[in-house]
C-alpha cells in the first residue's frame, strides 16, 4: 500500500545525481539520433540533374537564388598556375669553389718546388692534369711567378662568383621556355635572365679574351694562362629544387580562390547545349545550398516536434509510471525500442525503396507492450505515428495505419502466453492496416478494384510485424534482462531443476509452495495484477529451503521433536532467515531471472520472525531487553503487487495450519488479522495496493481456504454380512 505519491522511488543520496545525468543523457542522445535519422536523405536534393560535361543538356535550368562560391577547380588551375610562373632558383654549390681554391693552391706548391730543382724531374700529377710538359715550361720561366698566380687565382674566383652552368642545362631551360631564374648567393638572390647565365663554353671565351689584354704580346704566356684558368673552371650553379619548391607552395598558398556569382533566375544549362565544366560546377554549387537549406530546415523542424515528443515521453512516465522512470535499464529500453523501429523503418524506405505501407511502423509499440506493459505500447504507438509520418513526408496514411496498428496490436498483447499468439497479432495489424488502405484509397475515389489491390500490402504488413516480433522479443528481453509471459509459461514447467530439487529435499516446502501459488495466483486476478507472475514467483519464493530443510516445520515428519529446541532464539532466527540469501544464490546459479529472484528477496518484506523473538522474550532475565528489529528479515519490503500478495498468501497459509478447527469464521478471522498486522507493520508501504485491493485479496483467500479445508461428511462404518448375522444372533 502506497504511503509515498504515486509511490515514487527513492534515489539514494549517493547516486541521485548520477542517475539523473545518465536519465539526461539517454533522453538527450535519443533526441539527436531521432532528428538525424529522419532527417538523413541519402537520395540527396531533388533538384539535381544527372548530367556529364560533353553531353548536351536535357532541358533549361535556371538559378533559385542569387549565390557566390567558390569555383574550386578554377582555384586550383589559378593555384596551379601561379606555382608554376614561380622562377626556377638556383644556387652556388661552395664545395665546388672550395674545391677549385684547393686545387689551385695545391697546383703553384708544386710548380715552386720545381722551381727550385736543378735538375728536370718528372712532374707531379697535379700538374700533369692541367698542364703539357711544353706548357710547364713556359710557366717555370715566366717572369712575376706571383703576379702570374694572383692573376689566375683573380680569374677563377670571378668567374666562378658569378656563377657558372653547363651548356646543356642552359639550352634545356631555353627549351622549357625559362627565361629568368633566380640565383641565390650568400649576399642574397638575384634574378637574372637565362640569357645573361654564363656557360662553361662561354666562360673560356671570357678567359681567352682575359688573356688577350693581359698578355697582349706573349703569345706563350697567354696561351699557358688561358690553359691553367679553364683547367680549374667547372660548372657551380645549380638547381635548388627544395627552394623552388618552398616558393612555389607559398604562392600557392597565397594565391585567392576563384569566386563566381550567379544571379536568381540567370540561366545555368541551356537546352541542347553542350556542358561544359563551369555549367556542372554551377549546378553542384546550387544542388549543395540546396541540400544545406533542407537541412537546416529539416534539423529545426523535425527537432521541434521531436524534442516535444521526448519531453511529453519523461512527463509520462515521471508522473504516471514511476517506476520505470527511476529505472535505467526501462528507460534505455523504451528510447532504443524507437530508435531501432526508425532505424530499420529509414534502411527499408531509403536503401530498399520498399513501400511505405510496408513499413513495421507499430513494430516498438507492440514489443514495448508485451516486455514492459500494454500502456507504454499505447504511448509509444502514438509517439510512432508521428514520427512515422515525419519520416514520410507527412503521409497522413502512414500516420493513421501507425495510429491504428499499434492500438489494436497493443490490445491483441493484454494476456500473450504463447509466441504463436504474435500470428494473430499480425493478422489483427494485416486486417486494420487494409481497412484503412481500402477506405483511404475509396475515399480519393479510386476504383474498387484497384483500392482492394493496395489494401493487401495492409496484410502484408502484419505478416512482417509478425516476423520481425518473434526474434525482437527474444533478442530485446536478453539484452535489458526482461520477463514476459511467454517465459513466465516456461518457468512454470514444475520439472525445472529448482523444483524437482524442492519436491525430493523439501517436500513439505514444495507442497507449501503450491498453496501459497494457487491463493497468489486467484487474488492477483481479482485485483487484476499479473497472476501468471505470481503463480511462478510462488513457486520458486521458497527454493531457499533446500539448504536447510530440516529446520522448516512442514518439512518435519518426527512428532514431538523439533531441530530448534536445541538451538538458541538468536541462531534459530539466523537460520531461519538465511533462506532468503540461500534462495538468491540458487537463484543466481540457476540463471533465474530477476524479478524471480524479487520475489525471494522481498517475499518476507522485513516482517519479524516472531516466534523466536517470543520465545527470546520468554527466556529472557528479569534485567534484560531484546529489541524486536533484531529478529527481522533484511528485507526490501515488496516493490509490486504480485510480491505483496505472494507475502500475505506465504503467512496466512502457514498460519492456517496451526488452526485446530479450520471453520469459516475461523479462516476469516485469520486472513483479517494477517492482513491488518501485515497492514499495521507497514510492510505493505511500498507497493502499489490499495484498501479495496486489499478488500478483494481478503475475499479471495477465504474463498480459497474454505476450498482447501472444506468439511467432508463423515462416512459410516462398514459392517461386512458375517458381523451382521452375529449381531442378530446376539
Amino acid at each position: 500500500m502506497k504511503k509515498t505519491k504515486k509511490n515514487e522511488p527513492k534515489e539514494k543520496t549517493g547516486k541521485f545525481s548520477t542517475e539523473s545525468f545518465y536519465r539526461f543523457l539517454i533522453f538527450t542522445l535519443s533526441f539527436l539520433m531521432i532528428v538525424g535519422i529522419i532527417t538523413y536523405d541519402p537520395k540527396g536534393s531533388e533538384w539535381k540533374v544527372d548530367v556529364n560535361i560533353g553531353e548536351p543538356a536535357p532541358q533549361d535550368m535556371y538559378s533559385p537564388f542569387n549565390f557566390t562560391f567558390i569555383d574550386e577547380e578554377e582555384t586550383k588551375r589559378a593555384k596551379r598556375l601561379a606555382a608554376d610562373h614561380v622562377l626556377l632558383q638556383y644556387k652556388i654549390d661552395e664545395e665546388v669553389n672550395k674545391r677549385v681554391e684547393k686545387n689551385i693552391t695545391a697546383f703553384f706548391a708544386e710548380i715552386e718546388k720545381l722551381k727550385g730543382t736543378e735538375k728536370p724531374v718528372s712532374p707531379p700529377e697535379v700538374i700533369r692534369t692541367i698542364l703539357a710538359e711544353t706548357s710547364l715550361k713556359t710557366v717555370l720561366e715566366i717572369e712575376g711567378s706571383e703576379t702570374f698566380q694572383e692573376m689566375v687565382r683573380a680569374s677563377v674566383t670571378s668567374l666562378l662568383g658569378n656563377g657558372l652552368i653547363s651548356f646543356a642545362e642552359k639550352v634545356e631551360l631555353r627549351n622549357q621556355n625559362k627565361w629568368t631564374v633566380f640565383i641565390v648567393r650568400t649576399t642574397g638572390e638575384t634574378e637574372v635572365s637565362v640569357l645573361d647565365l654564363v656557360s662553361l663554353s662561354e666562360a673560356r671565351d671570357s678567359v681567352r679574351r682575359i688573356a688577350m689584354e693581359t698578355f697582349p704580346k706573349q703569345r706563350k704566356d697567354r696561351d699557358v694562362f688561358s690553359e691553367v684558368v679553364n683547367s680549374f673552371l667547372e660548372p657551380n650553379l645549380v638547381f635548388d629544387k627544395e627552394g623552388t619548391e618552398v616558393k612555389r607552395e607559398k604562392v600557392y598558398k597565397e594565391t585567392l580562390p576563384v569566386e563566381q556569382s550567379v544571379k536568381k533566375n540567370e540561366i545555368v544549362l541551356r537546352r541542347g547545349s553542350i556542358i561544359t565544366y563551369e555549367e556542372i560546377a554551377r549546378l553542384a554549387e546550387i544542388e549543395k545550398k540546396i541540400k544545406k537549406k533542407k537541412v537546416a530546415t529539416g534539423f529545426i523542424g523535425v527537432g521541434v516536434i521531436a524534442l516535444f515528443f521526448i519531453i511529453i515521453l519523461a512527463n509520462y512516465l515521471l508522473h504516471f509510471e514511476p517506476k520505470l522512470y527511476y529505472s535505467l535499464n526501462d528507460i534505455l529500453l523504451i528510447n532504443t525500442a524507437i530508435i531501432f523501429n526508425l532505424l530499420l523503418n529509414k534502411g527499408l524506405l531509403s536503401f530498399m525503396q520498399l513501400n511505405v505501407f510496408l513499413l513495421p511502423t507499430s513494430f516498438a509499440a507492440l514489443l514495448l507492450a508485451i516486455l514492459i506493459k500494454p500502456r507504454i505500447g499505447f504511448c509509444i504507438g502514438i509517439g510512432m505515428a508521428v514520427l512515422s509520418g515525419l519520416m514520410t513526408n507527412y503521409d497522413p496514411l502512414v500516420i493513421i495505419t501507425t495510429l491504428f496498428a499499434s492500438i489494436g496490436g497493443v490490445y491483441m498483447m493484454l494476456d500473450v502466453r504463447r509466441r504463436s499468439r504474435f500470428f494473430v497479432v499480425g493478422a489483427l495489424v494485416g486486417v486494420i492496416n487494409s481497412c484503412i488502405i481500402f477506405g483511404f484509397f475509396v475515399l480519393k475515389e479510386m476504383i474498387l478494384i484497384e483500392a482492394l489491390n493496395k489494401a493487401t500490402i495492409g496484410m502484408v504488413n502484419g505478416f512482417f510485424i509478425t516476423i520481425l516480433l518473434i526474434p525482437g522479443l527474444f533478442l530485446f528481453e536478453k539484452l535489458f534482462d526482461k520477463t514476459t509471459s511467454i517465459t513466465l509459461l516456461e518457468l512454470s514447467d514444475l520439472n525445472h531443476p529448482l523444483l524437482k530439487r524442492l519436491i525430493i529435499e523439501a517436500p513439505g516446502t514444495y507442497h507449501h509452495s503450491l498453496v501459497v501459488s494457487n491463493l497468489a495466483e486467484s487474488a492477483s486476478e481479482a485485483i487484476g495484477a499479473n497472476s501468471l507472475l505470481a503463480r511462478v514467483g510462488a513457486y520458486f519464493h521458497d527454493i531457499g529451503k533446500i539448504a536447510k530443510a530440516e529446520y522448516f516445520t512442514e518439512n518435519q515428519t518426527a512428532k514431538g521433536k523439533n531441530v530448534h529446541d536445541n538451538l538458541t532464539p538468536r541462531m534459530s532466527y539466523f537460520i531461519i532467515t538465511n533462506h532468503v540469501k540461500d534462495g538468491i544464490q540458487m537463484a543466481t546459479k540457476y540463471n533465474l531471472k530477476k524479478i524471480i529472484v524479487d520475489f525471494i528477496m522481498q517475499h518476507h518484506g522485513t516482517g519479524p520472525v516472531y516466534f523466536f523473538y517470543k520465545k527470546a522474550l520468554d527466556q529472557l532475565e528479569k534485567d534484560g531487553s531484546i529489541n524486536i528489529t533484531d529478529f527481522r528479515y533484511t528485507g526490501p519490503k515488496p516493490q509490486s503487487k504480485e510480491i505483496a500478495i505472494t507475502l500475505l498468501a506465504d503467512s496466512i497459509e502457514a498460519a492456517s495450519r496451526a488452526l485446530s478447527e479450520p471453520t469459516p469464521g475461523s479462516l476469516r478471522g485469520l486472513v483479517d488479522k494477517m492482513i491488518n498486522d501485515k497492514f499495521l507493520d507497514n510492510q505493505l508501504d511500498e507497493c502499489e495496493l490499495t484498501l479495496l485491493d486489499l478488500y478483494k485479496i481478503k475475499e479471495s483467500f477465504i474463498r480459497n481456504l474454505m476450498a482447501i479445508f472444506h468439511t467432508r461428511v463423515e462416512y459410516p462404518e462398514m459392517i461386512n454380512e458375517n458381523t451382521q448375522k452375529k449381531k442378530r444372533n446376539d
